[in-house]
């Protein structure tokens, strides 16, 4: 009888381990298997021309949202029509993540740069995922048809489907994990390293998944070691891989640090803009994407983590699995892989995480297909004759989970159309509306910025000043909204502002109207930025210009539309900075505090007065060892003794690099014994 040690050491087991001559052993393969490898490339075309087709009838029929498809689409447009906007290591980022090894595709979208050129290479990316896939298969059991089984179950498989139907994201890169584990197989140490290197720099959680692919050769190195004699040398390429996965995390972690109190929307051109999506993609809350190390400070707040939605949770992972037959659990080790973004999904309370129909399970797809080979492949060893029948019925059974789940079956019951989500639109078609709407907005002048809804943002996107956010362009030169469309119904809360305060705060004339579809041009002689006075008082009221040490700061003031009006119930922004560094919440939160007005459109941070509900009590507090919010949060670290604090207040839109524009009054505070 096999020991539990013998069952895991079998679970690693990949054929081509075994051979010495792999060059030898290859040739013989391709010979051997020329007629597999051709079905391979025929599947993964037909899988391509169909998928292709579907994503750019979504973006051709104003399906596909600026988020994600019209900020990848303006971040590499830029990069080959108006490369002075990126500077230095601003450069690293696509998107709002930090994302170097999407530079592999810039010259294949330079050939012809638009939307349906990143939806067409997003697919091909994702479908060649199956060749290391199949070869990786047909190496452990030396059978091409077993390996076409397992690479035909990848391309049917429905989260891979709405994976690719959902914009384009920099996650649609992380299959490369297959292809990187194929040439570890393979013994090709550097070109093991090249992959696993762009794997990392995919996005900023790609880091950990390199981690573990170490921690799991690690301990299959480890289990080995009845059956060899040590060698130092086979542990030294997993310990290197988590050693390479920690600093670019590390790398990733300083990167979007620095830049997030200087770094502007590369999407947008105006006074003020942070990447409000920098932050690291690891513990995602509903207000926000960050990691916390508060999980292991106070073990409490893990369960709190875990209990909401834990049922729907539980879903995602038995269906991700559930999809393959759960045959990835019999090589028990081999999830290790899969481990991190497991864990993921039950710290999070952001829903789409744990959505099969989002995009971010391409952070695990690779993952569970490789953990099925070497289920299978286990299974096998004890009942030798289901190696040959069950990567058959693994085929089988995606394909009919596919009918009723995929993103390209009529039958699945997630597809809704954006502009009516009660409606149902299986293959996107594009109307006489769209062609006639896409005609109104490509009269919009290409050097002028625009502010626009969702799905209108993505047709515009092939600009320098494109946003969906008003606090990017707080008075663009063009404004376009769909008013039937989910977006509009939503702009208040889910992109921060109204279409009716816009149009009252500067003039605006309409110039197209089709349907639901209107174009909006500012009238550019009069002014577009609002006032904001701001006036730093004591705990009295009394304005002040000089705090000494353990000194506390007020702010008040009020706040006005360009066109001289009181802004009621607005929110404005709080800004303080010393020696060019920003006193800040977090490196998140630029702004140490955000203060509603009231309905005379002034704002007291002293609480005075009739307060409105959403106003607390906040102050500076100036201490010897750095400047602290409400004597609590350490906004910024340092002796601040004899420094000058540089402080200013804005309705929209956040500081650009230290700059402040002569329009923004700006006071200061020296910081006295």
């Amino acid at each position: 009888m096999s020991s539990p040690v013998d069952y895991l050491k079998r679970s690693f087991d990949i054929g081509i381990l075994e051979r010495s001559d792999v060059k030898r052993r290859t040739k013989q393969l391709i010979r051997d298997h020329r007629n597999s490898i051709f079905v391979l490339f025929l599947l993964i075309i037909m899988y391509s021309a169909v998928m292709a087709s579907f994503t750019i009838s979504r973006y051709q029929s104003l399906e596909a949202g600026f988020y994600d498809l019209g900020i990848f689409n303006h971040d590499f447009w830029v990069r080959i029509f108006d490369p002075m906007r990126i500077a230095g290591m601003q450069s690293l980022i696509f998107g709002g993540h930090v994302a170097p090894t999407l530079y592999l595709l810039l010259p294949l979208y330079a050939i012809y740069p638009s939307c349906e050129a990143l939806l067409v290479l997003q697919t091909l990316v994702l479908a060649a995922a199956a060749i290391p896939l199949y070869l990786i298969a047909r190496d452990t059991f030396s059978s091409g048809r077993i390996g076409l089984a397992f690479a035909g179950a990848y391309l049917l498989y429905s989260p891979l489907h709405w994976v690719n139907r959902g914009d384009f994201h920099a996650q649609s890169l992380i299959p490369m994990l297959l292809l990187s584990t194929f040439f570890l197989y393979r013994k090709s140490t550097p070109l093991y390293m090249l992959f696993l290197f762009l794997t990392a720099f995919t996005i900023e959680f790609a880091p950990i998944l390199v981690v573990f692919i170490g921690i799991y050769f690690l301990v299959k190195e480890l289990l080995l070691l009845r059956k060899k004699k040590f060698d130092g040398s086979s542990v030294l390429i997993p310990v290197l891989s988590i050693v390479i996965g920690a600093a670019v995390l590390m790398f990733d972690v300083i990167l979007v640090q620095r830049l997030q109190a200087s770094y502007p929307p590369l999407h947008s051109l105006s006074p003020f803009g942070y990447e409000r999506a920098l932050p690291l993609q690891v513990v995602r809350s509903g207000t926000g994407t960050a990691l916390s190390f508060d999980i292991l400070l106070k073990p409490s707040i893990m369960i709190d983590l875990v209990v909401p939605d834990f049922i729907s949770k539980l879903g995602y992972v038995a269906l991700m699995f559930g999809f393959v037959g759960f045959v990835s659990f019999l090589a028990p080790v081999s999830v290790l892989l899969a481990i991190p973004w497991l864990v993921i999904i039950f710290l999070t309370s952001y829903p789409p995480y744990y959505s099969t129909t989002a995009h971010y399970s391409a952070q695990i797809i690779g993952q569970i297909f490789l953990s099925a080979v070497l289920g299978i492949k286990t299974l096998s060893k004890v009942t030798p004759t289901l190696s040959r029948v069950f990567p058959w019925v693994l085929l089988a059974l995606v394909l009919l989970t596919s009918i009723g789940d995929s993103a390209l079956s009529p039958l699945n019951s997630h597809t809704s159309n954006p502009r009516d989500p009660l409606s149902s639109r299986w293959w996107p078609s594009v109307t006489e509306r769209d062609q006639k709407i896409k005609s109104i907005l490509h009269g919009i002048p290409s050097n002028a910025s625009v502010l626009a809804t969702n799905e209108l943002a993505t047709q515009l996107s092939s600009r320098s000043r494109i946003s969906v956010f008003r606090s990017d362009l707080p008075y663009p030169d063009y404004v376009a909204v769909d008013t039937k469309s989910a977006s509009f119904s939503k702009l208040e809360e889910s992109y921060g502002w109204s279409f009716r305060d816009l149009v009252e705060e500067a003039t605006y004339t309409l110039r197209q109207n089709y349907d639901s579809v209107e174009i909006y041009e500012r009238d550019r002689s009069a002014p577009v930025l609002e006032t904001v006075t701001i006036h730093p008082i004591d705990e009295a009221g009394m304005e002040i210009k000089k705090v000494p040490i353990g000194g506390k700061i007020y702010f008040s003031g009020t706040a006005y539309t360009p066109k001289g009006q009181p802004i009621r119930n607005g929110r404005v922004h709080i800004f303080a900075e010393i020696d060019g560094r920003w006193v800040a919440r977090s490196s998140i939160v630029l702004e140490w505090n955000s203060e509603v007005t009231d309905t005379n459109g002034a704002y007291d941070t002293r609480w005075y007065g009739k307060p409105i509900a959403e106003n607390r009590p906040e102050w500076l507090e100036v201490r010897t060892d750095g400047v602290y919010i409400n004597g609590q949060i350490k906004a910024w670290s340092g002796n601040p003794e004899g420094k000058l604090m540089k402080v200013f207040a804005v309705f929209l839109g956040f500081p650009n690099q230290q700059e402040f524009p002569s329009s923004i009054e700006l006071r200061n505070i020296e910081i006295g014994p």
